[in-house]
């Protein structure tokens, strides 16, 4: 089992990392650390390397340079068992050519626990149907993944994804494809893993749940380092303009704030 993290060092930091794919550098020397118990949501343009960044905070792109850390280990330092413990990455895109059941599918999220001759347990399985009924898919449980539909394999690979237990929670886009009422499920979901002292970094498409939900984020800026940045200066700097060359007005809405494109849309050539 991972220790847990120490109050004295942040869940997660990255220190002067630098990353290029097929020769074109995404992003030099960025540099930033997120507390434990916090949220981040990674914003850009499409194209921008938002799924990138996650990879690589997971250990999964190599960096050129520079360093990511998890609660004071070097990524490099770790084995990949003990990371798959530290750190639970959802992909944007889950392969669902195998047709197995939703609940084995859920379960391999607990591959890093299991001891023995790696069977899940009955408490295992149980765990896995109360985070599938809290994301609505426990009527699901038997029925092959091929044959579900993308919102619903979605929140399948959440439930996979939280179940494995992990300090840190690295989502990319998890909600893209998602009706209001199985994102707002989502959303719940992670919010009551926060306050158990859980921490996410998530790529976010939608820029109205990114403002409602997130306090804290990291801006992907074409030919510029990226931007770490807290909602008021999201709001004060008018960094989304810029980012995405678009004017938008914001909205103090009962739930928190909003985003609405203005008609003139100025900032597009």
């Amino acid at each position: 089992m991972a220790e847990t993290p120490s109050s004295q060092h942040p869940i997660l930091e990255a220190n002067a990392l630098t990353v290029s794919v097929a020769s074109r550098q995404l992003f030099s020397r960025f540099t930033m650390s997120l507390p434990q118990g916090q949220a981040l949501a990674i914003l850009g343009p499409n194209g921008s390397g938002k799924t990138t960044v996650l990879r690589a905070l997971a250990g999964l792109v190599q960096p050129e340079s520079g360093s990511v850390s998890v609660a004071g280990h070097e990524l490099s330092t770790l084995a990949r068992l003990e990371l798959a413990k530290r750190i639970s990455y959802m992909p944007q895109r889950t392969p669902s050519s195998f047709p197995s059941a939703a609940i084995d599918f859920v379960l391999l999220g607990r591959n890093p626990h299991l001891r023995g001759f790696g069977f899940a347990s009955s408490e295992d399985r149980a765990d896995a149907l109360a985070c599938m009924k809290e994301l609505e898919v426990d009527s699901l449980a038997l029925r092959a993944i091929t044959a579900l539909s993308g919102g619903e394999l979605q929140r399948l690979c959440l439930a996979q994804a939280l179940i494995q237990d992990a300090d840190l929670l690295l989502l990319d886009e998890p909600t893209s494809a998602q009706d209001p009422r199985g994102r707002g499920l989502m959303m719940a979901a992670l919010k009551r893993r926060l306050e158990c002292g859980k921490s996410c970094v998530v790529a976010v498409h939608d820029l109205n749940l990114a403002v409602r939900f997130f306090q804290h984020f990291v801006v992907l800026r074409p030919s510029q380092p990226p931007l770490v940045v807290d909602i008021d200066g999201l709001r004060s700097e008018r960094v989304l303009d810029d980012v995405f060359e678009v004017e938008f007005r914001w909205i103090d809405g009962p739930d928190g704030p909003l985003l609405s494109e203005s008609d003139s849309m100025a900032h597009v050539q």
